[in-house]
């Protein structure tokens, strides 16, 4: 999310470009990469990354933790 505004970034995309699968008998540490596509190349903001939990028995996700990063914008 974008901390001053609270929009989502990457919306369409992020969730299933950042999705990270772990069976109940891997031990951490888990990684996954995600990548934000807005901004312009020199242009820094600030963003709130959450990590979610959703459980495969289709109980209710939960927020397992989020922190705040100064993230520079992104061009091709």
């Amino acid at each position: 999310y974008e901390i001053t505004a609270n929009d989502r970034l990457s919306k369409s995309r992020m969730k299933d470009q950042s999705i990270v699968f772990v069976k109940s008998n891997s031990k951490p540490p888990y990684s996954g990469s995600f990548t934000i596509y807005e901004g312009e190349f020199n242009q820094y903001y600030g963003c709130r990354i959450e990590l979610w939990f959703d459980p495969y028995d289709e109980s209710e996700e939960y927020k397992v933790a989020q922190r705040n990063y100064i993230v520079e914008g992104w061009q091709f």
